[in-house]
């Protein structure tokens, strides 16, 4: 009696547990396993020999299964059934529960990664995100970090996504989200800055950078990962340096001007003073003390026009200085040769710089030609390995015999040596063989010039 229970139950309980192992069956992952499909296999015997026992209890059934003395439904019970389902179940048990192992410890490693990711993201100033891309091209979103939320003024519970975000975008801003959709679909890497509006009307700046993902390498984005950064503050601290850099900008605007106009003025005072002297000489030294002050005044116009504040281009600077020395006295009698490049000084090199090469214009005009028609001055500047080298010429008579280059009496030499050896910190050489030629060598190492485009006339 306690057989006829006992064994259906067993049959039945063997057709569960086949049951469940088939349905568990489906998981990829499982049935991917070594051994699982023995496993599976001897299950199945196990049931059929668990079947075959009952027929013991049913003697017609138990009759029909024994041919010629040989009972079949013991042979299968037992052989079938029990033993070959035993030896499955045990090859696939060795084989599976190694699996089993690396499987659990991956999931372990798993979870450990999910927790250190969730954290990272918790205290990490990029808010990131991953979304799913549909094949009609629509963008759904599959995970936000959990900050996601604070940055867009929203609670935790309200649900995240893309077009929640594309609403609060700023309306001039929409274009190049758009644009950013459009990269994202196409395969490309993108970065884009734009700003969003909060729903308590705050505007937030916001760096976005996405990489889309594909399944295989010429398929369609399947997957978009991307961070977002708010970059509100720096957007502020940019904002209040660039109106800084303005005010200050406009303010030293301001100061050279007015310098260049003090200057101006006291050159018309210069010219008013010319109308009431009659001595010569004293003519001479106030139109020597106009050119310098020119020289200076003229810096500063140019730092003032210039687009930057800091230094001034000497190849330009020596094209006008030329031109104002060349009106004070007679520009028809000299043709100038410009070979410069653009060199950029700084104020404190620029105005000694000036006023030696305003020297060296004076002189030319004032005593290196008697009525000549062949009257020709070249200028050339350039930079070399961190030196300013400058070589000025004229087909002039020449300096007389009795000047000293080396160890000058006249006050314009004297000037000129001490202005480049003194304020420039450079050398100065002259040759007067013929052609008058003066050779000045100074350092400069911040000089800003292109390496083409040379200006010649």
């Amino acid at each position: 009696m306690e057989d006829l229970i006992f064994e259906p139950l067993r049959a039945v309980l063997c057709l569960c547990i086949l049951i469940m192992f088939a349905r568990a069956s489906r998981n990829p992952h499982l049935a991917g396993l070594k051994g699982w499909r023995f496993v599976l296999s001897g299950t199945a015997l196990l049931t059929f020999g668990s079947f075959m026992d009952i027929t013991d209890h049913f003697p017609r059934l138990y009759d029909s299964l024994t041919i010629n003395g040989i009972r079949y439904a013991e042979v299968l019970e037992e052989f079938v059934g029990y033993l070959v389902g035993c030896v499955l179940l045990a090859l696939g048990f060795l084989k599976l529960l190694p699996a089993m192992e690396d499987s659990f410890r991956l999931a372990q490693e798993q979870s450990l990664l999910r927790e250190r990711f969730r954290s990272i993201t918790e205290v990490a100033s990029d808010y990131s995100f991953i979304c799913n891309v549909q094949p009609d091209g629509s963008i759904v979103p599959e995970w936000f970090s959990p900050s996601f939320a604070e940055l867009c003024g929203h609670t935790p519970d309200q649900p995240q996504g893309i077009g929640l975000f594309t609403e609060m975008l700023h309306p001039d801003d929409r274009f190049s989200m758009a644009e950013w959709m459009d990269d994202m679909l196409a395969g490309r890497k993108s970065e884009c800055e734009c700003r969003i509006v909060t729903p308590d009307g705050q505007i937030k700046w916001l760096r976005q950078r996405s990489t889309p993902q594909r399944r295989n390498p010429d398929g369609p984005t399947t997957r978009i990962v991307g961070a977002v950064n708010d970059i509100t503050a720096q957007k502020t601290a940019e904002e209040a340096m660039l109106r800084s850099l303005a005010e200050n900008r406009l303010l030293l605007q301001e100061v050279h001007h007015r310098v260049k106009n003090n200057l101006q003025i006291i050159c018309s005072l210069l010219d008013v003073a010319h109308t009431r002297i009659r001595d010569p000489e004293v003519l001479s030294v106030c139109g020597d003390i106009q050119t310098k002050v020119q020289s200076m005044a003229l810096v500063h116009s140019q730092l003032y026009e210039a687009d930057r504040m800091d230094s001034i281009d000497i190849a330009t600077y020596s094209r006008k200085l030329f031109e104002r020395v060349a009106a004070m006295y007679d520009s028809r009698r000299i043709t100038p040769t410009f070979d410069a490049r653009p060199v950029f000084l700084p104020l404190d090199k620029a105005i000694p710089f000036g006023l030696a090469l305003n020297e060296l214009l004076t002189n030319t005009f004032r005593h290196a030609f008697n009525g000549s028609d062949d009257n020709r001055l070249t200028l050339r500047i350039r930079h070399e390995n961190g030196t300013v080298i400058v070589d000025y010429s004229d087909n002039g008579h020449g300096l007389p015999p009795e000047v000293d280059t080396d160890m000058p009496k006249t006050m314009g030499l004297r000037l000129l040596h001490g202005l480049v050896l003194s304020h420039l910190g450079g050398t100065l050489s002259c040759a007067a063989n013929g052609d008058t030629r003066f050779h000045i060598e100074f350092p400069h190492e911040n000089s800003s010039m292109t390496t083409d485009g040379c200006m010649r006339d």
